[in-house]
């Protein structure tokens, strides 16, 4: 589960990350600046290892290991 670091302000895509939070459970927040100017806070779900594998072998060998 990743935050979409689209600016509530002006809707641009492009922000630049000022401070990075660890967070409770694995999740990083994130405070962001946009070049509007506006700064806003993003929260992001940090992936476990074995979903990390299971993607990286679905990848390269057209396997779903997820099952």
């Amino acid at each position: 589960m990743t935050h979409d670091p689209t600016c509530p302000r002006c809707g641009a895509k492009n922000s630049c990350i000022k401070k990075t939070l660890g967070s409770v459970a694995g999740s990083l927040r994130r405070r962001r600046e946009c070049v509007c100017g506006f700064r806003f806070t993003s929260y992001e779900q940090v992936a476990t290892m074995p979903r990390l594998r299971a993607l990286f072998v679905s990848l390269c060998f057209g396997r779903d290991l997820s099952s």
